[in-house]
């Protein structure tokens, strides 16, 4: 499995999902370039890359890929059919704008992200996913920040 771009132009385009069998040497497209997104809808693929292992296997559904593209404003967890080129949003919808960005998958219905927003420290979360394409989070762990705003760097001063 891999993303291809076309040659030339800006980089982080909207990207292809290939697959190709080693067996047969047949490559086949998973997802296509969008070129022109309908609102509301899928916009394409925009991934700078793969995680090092972003597949899962759903119990009867097939197996899937795991990936963080571009999705407006902010960067998603998107599930894609191996299979039929479907895609989920993973990305819970709350009040606060995360970015995702999906570290790996245990193979089977686990991935481990990094969410992070401007106004709050990055913090590690495993989602589950079920047979139904829905996910449930659970936050590993949440840094804590010390209230103490008379030390350390500043947002005008340099750090030594």
């Amino acid at each position: 499995v891999f993303a291809s771009n076309p040659a030339g132009g800006p980089h982080h385009t909207c990207s292809r999902l290939e697959v190709l069998d080693l067996e047969t040497s047949k490559q086949r497209t998973i997802v296509e370039i969008i070129q022109d997104p309908e609102r509301g809808a899928f916009p394409g693929l925009y991934t700078p890359s793969l995680p090092v292992y972003p597949f899962l296997e759903l119990p009867t559904r097939g197996p899937f890929l795991v990936v963080s593209s571009v999705f407006r404003s902010r960067t998603t967890v998107l599930l894609v059919s191996l299979t039929s080129g479907s895609t989920w949003d993973l990305t819970p919808a709350t009040k606060e704008q995360w970015s995702w960005t999906v570290l790996g998958t245990d193979g089977k219905t686990g991935v481990i992200c990094v969410r992070s927003a401007l106004n709050r420290p990055p913090e590690l979360v495993l989602g589950t996913v079920d047979a139904d394409t829905e996910v449930t989070w659970k936050v590993l762990y949440t840094p804590t920040l010390s209230d103490d705003r008379t030390s350390g760097c500043h947002a005008m001063s340099f750090c030594r």
